[in-house]
């Protein structure tokens, strides 16, 4: 899979579905009688198309685990990220992926400006510590976590993000020893206004990899890089 296709694949999937509930054209007397309140979300989708396109780079040697609920030791709580790379050989975890796909990732508060993206990252960072050379359990099955076991944070677009709210994030990340990736600068699908022709997305997607952040390479980077734990 190609960075620039997993960013189509998924705009293209929020505007499936928009198109169920706004009208489609082709269909006499369209949708007009169906509305929809709160915006489209295909995180679960998304989940999936990051689970695949980061087996495509890693090949068979390791496998995707995708929402798995885990347990630390005798824990009552358990710990679901949206994704865990697992090296098949050893069982063991050696990164973990956390995908935010809405307009809104963090529910900003605005009334109290709390920046929940910062409580969110310090949040798996607790856990990530606790984690690392341990063993975790889910579905009947024991990994282990690699001691030098790291998270890699997606955002699939930056759009409510201010550049101070942005550029604090980026230095808490690096702080925590996170890697962060935004693949669309400015600009989300369940926008209004914000539909783009093919070659207008394309073209964005091709100036936004001058910014390391701003694309899927970033992500490719990031993955490629566990093959050095093994």
């Amino acid at each position: 899979m190609k960075d620039k296709d997993l960013i189509i694949t998924v705009i293209e999937k929020y505007e499936n579905a928009q198109e169920i509930s706004a009208g489609i054209p082709e269909i006499e007397g369209g949708r007009s009688s169906l509305k929809r309140g709160v915006k489209h979300r295909v995180s679960s989708f998304l989940e999936d198309i990051i689970g695949a396109y980061i087996s495509d780079i890693l090949g068979s040697d390791y496998f995707i685990l995708v929402d798995y609920s885990f347990r630390f030791k005798k824990e009552k709580s358990q710990f679901r990220p949206d994704i865990a790379v697992v090296e098949k050989k050893s069982k063991m975890i050696l990164r973990f992926v956390e995908v935010k796909d809405s307009a809104n990732p963090f529910r900003w508060n605005a009334e109290k400006q709390e920046n929940r993206s910062i409580k969110y990252v310090d949040d798996r960072k607790l856990r990530l510590d606790k984690f690392r050379n341990g063993t975790l359990r889910a579905k009947g099955k024991d990994y282990k976590v690699h001691r030098n076991a790291a998270m890699d944070l997606v955002l699939f677009s930056d759009r409510l993000f201010s550049e101070e709210k942005l550029k604090k994030l980026k230095i808490h990340c690096e702080k925590s020893n996170f890697q962060l990736h935004i693949l669309l600068k400015g600009y989300h699908p369940n926008t209004k206004n914000g539909k783009m022709s093919s070659d207008e997305l394309i073209s964005k997607i091709m100036r936004d990899d001058t910014d390391e952040i701003y694309c899927a390479k970033s992500l490719r980077k990031s993955i490629e890089s566990i093959k050095d734990l093994t």
